[in-house]
């Protein structure tokens, strides 16, 4: 896809997070948002700041609730978003 596909879904993401992390425990205002996607899958969640991608790719947090219920209700999930990240 092209840059501005990816553009367009950062920016309906961000609108989406007001401009924050969607981390469960970050209030962050996102700058330089990360594009979170699940390994598995390859579609895109929603945007996060550099320190809760890589919390949330670690395997100590993978029932921590507030990561479940992220994972179970994305940002992507809420606005009907289902974009695969290798696309981007």
């Amino acid at each position: 896809m092209s840059f501005a596909h990816r553009q367009l879904v950062i920016t309906r993401l961000m609108k989406a997070q007001q401009h924050t992390c969607a981390g469960p425990y970050c209030s962050t205002r996102l700058r330089t948002p990360v594009i979170d996607h699940d390994h598995d899958t390859d579609l895109v969640r929603g945007l996060l700041c550099g320190g809760c991608n890589t919390a949330e790719g670690r395997a100590n947090n993978a029932d921590e609730p507030g990561w479940v219920q992220y994972r179970s209700a994305t940002p992507a999930m809420s606005i009907g978003l289902r974009v695969m990240y290798g696309s981007l």
